[in-house]
């Protein structure tokens, strides 16, 4: 388990200077808001930084 949280903090960090462009972005951060609230309503766990979600799913 712990290589995959490093590994999740590397990804979050390598992509970290696309959010900038995307937290500007009106139309994907209400989507992003909106998902972000119904995954903690629902307590689906996920990962995100905070222009990113990610979810782990079975297909």
């Amino acid at each position: 388990m712990c290589q995959k949280a490093t590994l999740s903090k590397l990804f979050f960090e390598t992509i970290e200077e696309f959010g900038s462009d995307l937290m500007n972005h009106n139309k994907y951060m209400n989507n992003y808001d909106y998902h972000n609230a119904l995954f903690l309503l629902e307590a689906i766990p996920f990962l995100t930084n905070n222009f990113l979600i990610l979810k782990m799913t079975s297909k």
